[in-house]
């Protein structure tokens, strides 16, 4: 079946702003190295999650090794396809992982 992870963060802080501003420096470079159909991918976990949850934003953020899809604040809408997405994720070797934040789908990168 599928496991999921629970990721621990933490705040920047003071330096919050910079960190913003450097991570939205890295997420456009690493984006120009996926491949258009790496980014639809991204884009097709997002409409598969509106399905079964509900949320308050969702994020794409391209890194050196995964692209990273993000739904904060995400709710159940309906349990049954919620299950049937995790199956979905599980075939394609995504990984899922909790946050404080809501729900973070992981497609790794292949060389």
């Amino acid at each position: 079946m599928f496991q999921e992870k629970e990721l621990k963060t933490v705040s920047a802080g003071t330096y919050a702003r910079g960190a913003a501003i450097n991570a939205e420096y890295r997420n456009r470079e690493e984006a120009s190295k996926y491949t258009s159909e790496q980014r639809a991918q991204a884009q097709r976990i997002i409409d598969i999650m509106d399905l079964a949850y509900k949320f308050k934003a969702t994020y794409i953020n391209y890194r050196k090794t995964f692209i990273a899809v993000k739904i904060e604040d995400a709710m159940i809408k309906d349990r049954k396809l919620a299950k049937e997405v995790d199956v979905i994720f599980a075939e394609r070797g995504y990984t899922k992982a909790k946050t404080p934040q809501g729900i973070v789908v992981r497609i790794s990168k292949v060389i």
